[in-house]
């Protein structure tokens, strides 16, 4: 009966009471809408998806830094021109809308959800500087936007529009942006992609006497052409 009566207690123990429950209520009252998504999102601590979140948020960086590399490396060592045209675009589309985030971000000064609301907001994770507009949903945007107006594979476009949902995803729920960080950061990021996606012409003349010569885009993508082993002809 003793063995009993110390499992219950200990059950006890990690169930709210009243009082806990009533404190978290008037918390998540308290919050607006932004910021009580936020809480939501946090609250969820599943061990799998917190690590996940966190290394699809901490990829940003390598992602825009390799991506563009491949491509300017793949394009001059193929000599293909389109592939090598698309490694500037990238860069260019991704340093733009980083300025305009971080130039964005000094201007309004938001603090993070965590920081705001830290009586009621447990992070996954913390960051530092300012929390509007997301920067990582900026750039993971910027990413499928280019990389989607220039192949139209719906292979690529599946993919990279898949990284950059979780990503944004992933700032919510590891508690340092609010839905409208995530939301101006995903409008920045489409904008500069698609302002990049359209100067492809002029930015190709810019750089015609550093570009390999001219060629198919959609190379890398097409399968080449099958060439038939034997062919059979019949009398008529």
């Amino acid at each position: 009966m003793s063995v009993k009566l110390l499992l219950y207690s200990i059950y006890q123990l990690h169930l709210p009471t009243h009082h806990d429950t009533i404190s978290a209520k008037t918390c998540v009252d308290s919050l607006s809408a932004d910021a009580a998504i936020v809480h939501t999102l946090t609250s969820i601590r599943n061990p799998e998806l917190v690590f996940t979140s966190k290394v699809v948020s901490n990829s940003l960086v390598p992602m825009s830094i390799a991506i563009p590399t491949i491509h300017l490396v793949y394009g001059y060592g193929e000599k293909n021109r389109d592939i090598a045209l698309n490694g500037f675009l990238i860069a260019g589309a991704e340093i733009a809308q980083f300025g305009i985030m971080t130039g964005i971000k000094s201007l309004v000064q938001r603090e993070r959800p965590f920081i705001a609301h830290k009586d009621c907001i447990i992070p996954n994770d913390t960051e530092s500087f300012w929390s509007f507009p997301s920067g990582h949903s900026g750039g993971s945007v910027c990413l499928a936007t280019v990389l989607s107006l220039r192949y139209k594979n719906w292979v690529v476009t599946s993919a990279s529009v898949t990284y950059s949902l979780y990503t944004m995803f992933a700032r919510l729920h590891l508690g340092v942006h609010y839905p409208t960080d995530v939301a101006a950061g995903a409008l920045i990021g489409v904008g500069s992609g698609i302002l990049f996606h359209s100067l492809s012409k002029q930015l190709e003349d810019m750089l015609d006497s550093i570009l390999p010569e001219k060629s198919n885009v959609n190379d890398i993508l097409t399968p080449p052409p099958s060439t038939p082993i034997m062919s059979l002809s019949l009398p008529l």
